[in-house]
């Protein structure tokens, strides 16, 4: 019959479009009966939101891009269709579907991104930065000084810097950690401990101290961050020793993929080995009281403050300032110490103003002996740097106090705009006549390879903040070298102690007088020369593994 060979070649081909076409809808098929998910947690970020409907020109142009974010999110069969693409681009190419993990030899997976790049040593850092972090970390020491409060900086290792030999890339320079840890050494008295030599030099102890496809240590490594951490301890506290790994009752059993795997959507098909510390290691010393704390960055129950209690432990109060990779020591050192708060600061607050609150509010509720700053050294590269200026002003009052006797204000302070200055027998009378006051002081710099501490005895007629402008010689004022910074005064008779982070101020400072009503008295301004410049980069080389030295 004519055509039948057509109508059976169609008939067998009908299953197959009937397939194709079920493929085709199957996804949106999903996706109208299975309920949305706002953050995805293996990818560690917010999903797109269904865009709202236009009401406006612009709003409609911009509905399309918003509407493929979100389907591109929310598709069904996503989850299955990337951990298939996953294990396509992992088992047979060697690479990684995601730019943030970095597939490495042996099945080993380590964060990419910026980690990596600083693992490599790219970029250089920034001779500021670098100084910059150092002034927060004296300013913290400093003020907790004051107070009679130690602190220790502690340095936990990235998994690449102990695991160098299973990592594809090839290091360039030193890293960010290199970078700073060597100029503190140079330029700084700051207590810091080195996680990586103490973990280098054990690690064919212990075996492996990380897991292969999670970014954190294991119990192994978690254990000798924390001896490393006491043993330094016992040079202030010589009766504090750390608990022997006997005592520890280390736990290894098989595990799902960690959170590397988990970010290219393997954890489920990858197994790993985990090494636990026990909660049953603490003891009743373990047990967690809730700290209700005020801070910017919200928590999720699980990093919520706490703290613990522990009877014959040594006698001190410990406020514990972490990350995650405190986790797997807390019942190490709820053991160790009598009184311990930890606080977990969002990694992207870490080290900046959120550290100054928590550490004030800490302070301020309860003793402290101890502060410990404990801050991974992949968030090296993703430092917000933010100082606080009553923490500021302790730094230098402590380099005034250090420093020589310097040069002493012998003019006349110069009325620069909207003030009177008058002299009396206590100093110089400085009526505010406008809102915006501002004075000029000539003060020499004794030294040229210091920075300039000054001390400003004054009375204030209120709680107020002055400004400080400084200028770069050769320059207009006005332009970008002229710089400032701002100093906080009390009410009453007092002081304003301020550092100039630069060898080449000149002379002539320009102080912005507070804006509350009243006369100030300048009784007398002095300035000396405080600590060398630290602008100047530190000749840096790479830790490699074999360096056991340090901390």
């Amino acid at each position: 019959m004519p055509g039948s060979g057509n109508t059976l070649g169609n008939r067998a081909g009908l299953p197959l479009a009937c397939v194709f076409c079920l493929a085709i809808a199957l996804p949106s098929l999903i996706l109208a009966i299975t309920p949305q998910d706002a953050v995805s947690m293996a990818e560690k970020r917010k999903l797109a939101a269904f865009p709202p409907a236009p009401v406006s020109m612009a709003a409609a142009r911009a509905f399309p891009a918003g509407f493929e974010a979100w389907f591109n999110d929310h598709f069904g069969l996503r989850g299955p269709l990337v951990q298939t693409h996953s294990l396509i681009l992992m088992h047979l190419l060697g690479s990684s579907p995601n730019p943030e993990v970095a597939v490495g030899r042996g099945g080993w997976l380590f964060f990419g991104g910026g980690a990596m790049e600083s693992f490599r040593g790219l970029p250089a850092m920034n001779p500021a930065v670098v100084t910059d972090f150092q002034r927060i970390l004296e300013s913290r020491r400093d003020w907790l000084a004051e107070r009679g409060i130690r602190y220790l900086f502690v340095v936990p290792p990235d998994k690449q810097s102990i695991y160098p030999e299973y990592v594809r890339d090839t290091p360039v320079g030193p890293t960010p950690t290199d970078h700073l840890l060597t100029h503190m050494r140079v330029h700084s008295d700051v207590e810091i401990v080195d996680l990586r030599p103490p973990l280098l030099a054990k690690k064919a102890l212990f075996g492996p101290l990380f897991m292969k496809t999670d970014t954190h240590w294991n119990g192994y490594g978690a254990y000798l961050g924390y001896r490393a951490v006491v043993e330094r301890l016992a040079a202030w506290y010589p009766s504090l020793h750390p608990l022997e790994p006997e005592a520890v009752g280390f736990q290894r059993h098989p595990s799902p993929g960690g959170d590397v795997a988990d970010q290219i959507h393997l954890a489920a098909w990858l197994t790993d080995e985990v090494v636990d510390i026990p909660e049953a290691t603490a003891g009743e010393c373990g047990r967690r009281s809730p700290v209700s704390l005020t801070l910017r960055a919200p928590f999720v129950p699980s990093q919520a403050p706490f703290s613990t209690h522990c009877e014959g432990a040594a006698p001190l109060h410990v406020l514990f300032l972490r990350d995650s990779f405190a986790n797997a020591q807390i019942p190490l050192f709820a053991r160790t110490f009598a009184d311990v708060t930890y606080v977990w600061l969002n990694s992207a607050e870490h080290p900046s103003v959120e550290v100054f609150s928590t550490i004030r509010q800490v302070v301020a509720r309860q003793p402290v002996d101890l502060v410990i700053d404990q801050l991974v050294e992949r968030k090296f590269s993703m430092l917000l740097l933010g100082a606080d200026l009553e923490f500021l002003a302790s730094t230098a009052r402590r380099q005034f106090a250090m420093a020589s006797p310097g040069n002493m204000l012998t003019t006349t302070p110069t009325p620069i705009q909207q003030v009177m200055v008058t002299r009396d027998e206590d100093g110089f009378s400085l009526q505010p006549t406008g809102p915006n006051p501002v004075i000029a002081l000539e003060l020499t710099v004794p030294e040229a390879d210091r920075w300039p501490v000054v001390h400003l005895a004054l009375t204030s007629p209120s709680d107020s903040v002055l400004g400080v402008g400084y200028q770069i010689p050769g320059t207009e004022p006005g332009s970008p070298a002229q710089r400032g910074f701002k100093v906080p005064v009390s009410a009453g008779r007092g002081e304003a102690v301020f550092e100039i982070p630069s060898v080449h101020s000149v002379g002539r400072l320009l102080i912005r007088l507070g804006s509350g009503e009243g006369t100030f008295i300048l009784h007398s301004a002095e300035v000396r020369a405080g600590r060398l410049d630290t602008t100047v980069p530190t000749p840096t080389t790479r830790l490699v593994a074999g360096d056991g030295n340090g901390g």
